[in-house]
């Protein structure tokens, strides 16, 4: 029995010996995968629809050549363009009321002379066309006197010293020298100028106290007409 399995054992061995592999065919091909790396493949965008497909024109290029006026404003042309119209200058109304010819004037104290030199002001009268003194005006002296800031009002009329429309504006007690720092202008009682500003000056030294008076009237004016001077109506003996 052990003589027989050794026996059997042989003559498999040589059948499969004799056994031949047939040789690959020449179409056959061996195919072998080599791994792709993903860093040497570039990522493949998907396609995007646009929102919305634009149909305007295409925008013509203006002329590198075109010039511009520049006094002369550019606008475009058609039936519906309104021309712009430049806006006039207004020109502001004239003032009412003028200094008088021959004021600023200088002259005495007369109507404290009780003071005498120890006072130093400015007064006057106010007068319409006609030549009547008007009441009930306001006179406003401001500006710089001696470094001191002064804005000081008045009304014509409480001076009877000086008349009817007469007013006056202490400005110190003694006699000081300014010159074109203190101005003068008048209104009416809303406020409202009626003159334009106009500047005086003040004296000390040894004709002050002869003229530390600064008489300065106002006249309405009468355009076209010369302006007719008034001169300061002095009552003597008045309270």
């Amino acid at each position: 029995m052990k003589i027989f399995k050794i026996i059997t054992s042989a003559l498999i061995s040589l059948s499969l010996a004799a056994c031949v592999l047939p040789a690959p065919s020449p179409d056959f091909e061996i195919i072998t995968s080599t791994p792709v790396s993903t860093h040497d493949v570039d990522p493949v965008e998907p396609e995007t629809t646009p929102d919305y497909v634009s149909t305007d024109e295409p925008v013509t290029d203006i002329p590198s050549t075109a010039t511009v006026n520049p006094e002369k404003p550019v606008t475009p042309s058609g039936e519906d363009i309104v021309e712009a119209t430049q806006t006039p200058e207004i020109t502001p109304e004239p003032y009412r009321f003028t200094i008088q010819a021959g004021t600023p004037a200088e002259t005495v104290n007369f109507i404290y002379p009780e003071a005498g030199c120890n006072w130093l002001g400015v007064g006057g009268q106010v007068f319409n066309k006609e030549g009547s003194p008007v009441n009930d005006m306001i006179v406003e002296v401001s500006g710089d006197l001696a470094g001191e800031s002064l804005v000081i009002l008045s009304m014509t009329g409480e001076t009877p010293q000086l008349g009817p429309g007469g007013y006056v504006i202490q400005l110190a007690d003694k006699p000081i020298a300014s010159q074109g720092t203190l101005w003068l202008q008048l209104y009416d009682l809303e406020g409202a100028p009626l003159a334009n500003k106009y500047s005086f000056d003040t004296y000390d030294g040894e004709l002050a106290c002869e003229n530390n008076l600064i008489i300065v009237n106002f006249s309405e004016i009468i355009f076209g007409l010369d302006n007719k001077m008034y001169l300061p109506q002095v009552f003597q003996g008045a309270s």
